[in-house]
Parts: C-alpha cells; structure tokens; sequence
C-alpha cells in the first residue's frame, strides 16, 4: 500500500503526473494523465495532449467534452466552463453565472430530442443566444418563466403574441390589444360602409358677379340648387367663402360649420362665433339670402359676404373692398368635410 506519495516536477514534461493506461494493455488504447500543471493547475489528460478536466487556481473548473449530472445538488461556487454539453439531472443546480462559449446554431441543434431544452450562444447565423423549449411529451416545445420579466431593449415577436397579464411601458398588453382590435374593427366597419355607400361630394355654390349686375334670378337658382344639393344626415365640419382676390377668404370648422350649412339647406337664420369671425346666415335679407362673415346683414362694410340673389352691385366681396360696389370677381361658397 502507498501512503502520500510525494510526485516531483518533470521539467521536461512541465508538469508532475502520474500517467495510467493503456486502456486494455494494448499499444491503441488511451492513456490518461493527473497532473499539477505549471499554471498552479490540476488537470486530467488524455494521451498526453487533451486536458480533458482542468482545475484553476482560482478553482474555475473546465471540462472541454461535456457533463451530466444524475443526481443529487449540483452547487458551484466558483466557475464552470464546459467546452460541450452539459446535461444537469440533479435533484437541484445552483449556478450563480452561466458563460456559453461561442459556437453554431444549426438545424442540427434546432432539431434536437423535444425531451430536452438547449441554451446555445451562436455566433455564426444569428449571433445572439439562442433558447429551444422543451415538450417531454411531444407537441410544440415550450419556454416558460414564472414571475416578473423585464426586456431592457426591443421585443420583437415573429409569430403569435399571446399575454394574458403582460404590462409593458404601465400598459397591460390584453387591454390594448382589445381596445385595438375594436377600434380596427370599427375601422373596417366604417371602410366598408363607404365603400358601399360613398358619401356625396361636397355641395358648391360659385357664380361670376360684375359691377353692372342688375339681374337675380339665375344666382338664385344657383343658391337654391346649392342649398338643396347639403345633405341634411350628413355632417359637415368646414365651411369656406373664396374669392378672386382671396383664395383663403374666411373658413369656419367644427360643429358650427355644420349648423351654417344646414341653416342654408333649411332656410333658417344663424349666428356664431367660429374660427376667429363672427357668421351671419339670413335667408332672406337685402332682397334674399346672405352668407357672411363680418356679423351683419345688409351692410357696406368689408368683409367676406355672399348675397346672391340681389338685383344690383351691392352683391358682396371676398377681398379688401366692401360689400357695396366691389370689383367684377368670382366667389365660391363649400360645405365640406376638410
């Protein structure tokens, strides 16, 4: 029987070693070497040249083929390094970090037993580290994580999303996801229904006045054909009174808009304050109806205003003249929706 055997330093071998093989006592079989290496190092080698377990001095453990662990706790309390796979079937694994050495994901390793999970750092496809569930029982594999999971970055999702009670960003993902689908729902509902159905074009008035006009009843029928032609189930957020010399003129939006485009189509006066003018409908001032917006009727002063079924020059502007006496121009009077 040998008692601490005291191995000495082989300088040639850069090591001390105590060599054991070959396997079967034949001249192919392997010998295996335990050795203290130069580096304050413990090691096992393979037909001395493999390390194939090394021990630092720091305690870092490297296996360069694999590991399987079958039972009991597996606890590392300094380093790992596994040059292969690692299978871990212990009743408990503690590992406080988890390095993956660079290699290639393949269909190979994409397609492995469904029994098994793999964690695979590639660095030659994807570049990323890549993780396969695991299914025992067959089916699609699985990954599953239980309690909170933070994403520092960007989640990209190839296929189906499906989160019961996920929250991103303070937003709880089921709630936006319905609150989306009803609004894309409602969205298609609309499309298709104006597609059905397209809404009218929106109703124009426009007539050519000159200084010399003497004459009403062809503008009236243009107003009145104009006032017809609003649609009183639809609902108009613009109204617009252009001009020759001012292609702007005056522009009332929202629900007031509206209510002047069916006053004209009704025949009712109006009034209000909106976009920064004050509107004056009359349907039958100054010998007919008038649109304006300065906020009187039947007055000479300046301001955009349309009175077309006068008998003289007192028909209105659209520019710096007044209402009484303007230049010969073309004004334009539009209910829309923009």
């Amino acid at each position: 029987m040998l008692h601490n055997p005291h191995i000495t330093w082989a300088p040639g071998n850069g090591a001390a070693t105590i060599r054991m093989g070959r396997s079967g006592g034949v001249s192919s079989g392997y010998f295996y070497e335990v050795a203290v290496g130069g580096s304050n190092d413990w090691y096992v080698g393979q037909n001395g040249a493999n390390r194939m377990l090394s021990i630092a001095q720091s305690g870092l453990t490297t296996l360069s083929a694999g590991l399987t662990v079958n039972g009991g706790t597996t606890t590392l309390n300094t380093g790992l390094l596994v040059n292969g796979y690692a299978t871990l079937n212990g009743i408990g694994t503690f590992v406080r970090e988890l390095t993956l050495r660079p290699g290639a994901w393949s269909t190979a390793g994409q397609d492995r037993s469904y029994s098994s999970g793999y964690i695979i750092n590639d660095n030659v496809n994807y570049n990323a580290l890549m993780i396969v569930g695991a299914n025992p029982s067959s089916g699609n594999r699985k990954v599953r994580m239980w309690d909170e999971v933070y994403v520092h970055g960007t989640l990209s999702v190839d296929s189906t999303f499906t989160a019961p009670s996920a929250v991103i960003g303070g937003i709880s993902i089921p709630s936006a996801i319905t609150t989306l689908q009803s609004q894309m729902s409602n969205l298609i509902t609309r499309v298709t229904a104006l597609e059905a159905s397209p809404p009218p074009p929106p109703p124009v008035y426009t007539s050519t006045f000159s200084q010399a006009f003497s004459g009403s009843l062809a503008f009236t029928a243009q107003w009145n054909t104009f006032a017809a032609s609003i649609n009183s189930g639809y609902t108009y957020n613009t109204i617009r009174i252009t001009g020759t010399y001012d292609s702007n003129g005056a522009t009332c939006t929202g629900s007031y808009a509206n209510s002047l485009c069916q006053a004209i189509r009704s025949g009712t006066t109006a009034s209000y304050t909106c976009s920064g003018r004050s509107w004056y409908y009359c349907p039958s001032c100054c010998a007919g109806a008038e649109l304006n917006a300065i906020g009187s009727s039947c007055s000479c002063d300046s301001g955009p205003t349309v009175r077309p079924s006068i008998a003289n020059g007192n028909f209105g502007t659209v520019s710096i003249d007044t209402t009484c006496g303007a230049r010969a121009q073309t004004m334009t009077v539009v209910c829309s929706t923009a």
